[in-house]
């Protein structure tokens, strides 16, 4: 028993590296962009999302600011970002003015319904679940 505990302590090897699990790859390129993926930034990144049960915004920005503050000195956390960081204007007004007439509808009953209130009422909740993504930052 003493031998497999001496054994263990001298060989054991943890890592977090999931490219031991994928898949080998005939295609280099491919084995790249997997290697590539799995160990981007977005793999060790961890969003939190926090609300008010009651749908009061203040409530919840002061909670999560709250967190914030005592999560930002922790040796575990490497970085914090909150709320959705600086907004780039002539960059998305360059990237979208240009293709603006694409966001139209084909047709003129596909264009009411979309600028109805519920229709910019379902464009809004369809927004602000993608900003809330991991991806939207």
């Amino acid at each position: 028993m003493a031998g497999l505990v001496a054994f263990c302590v001298l060989r054991l090897q943890v890592v977090t590296d999931i490219t031991a699990f994928m898949a080998d790859v005939a295609d280099p390129k491919l084995a790249a962009l997997s290697r590539g993926m799995a160990s981007s930034e977005l793999t060790r990144t961890l969003v939190l999302s926090v609300s008010d049960e009651r749908g009061e915004p203040d409530v919840a920005i002061a909670g999560a600011q709250a967190l914030a503050d005592r999560l930002q000195d922790r040796p575990e956390v490497a970085w914090l970002r909150t709320g959705p960081g600086e907004l780039h204007a002539e960059a998305i007004h360059n990237l979208y003015y240009p293709r603006r007439f694409y966001l139209l509808a084909d047709e003129a009953a596909g264009l009411q319904d979309r600028l109805s209130d519920d229709g910019l009422r379902a464009a809004a909740r369809e927004l602000r679940r993608q900003l809330g993504l991991p991806t939207s930052g």
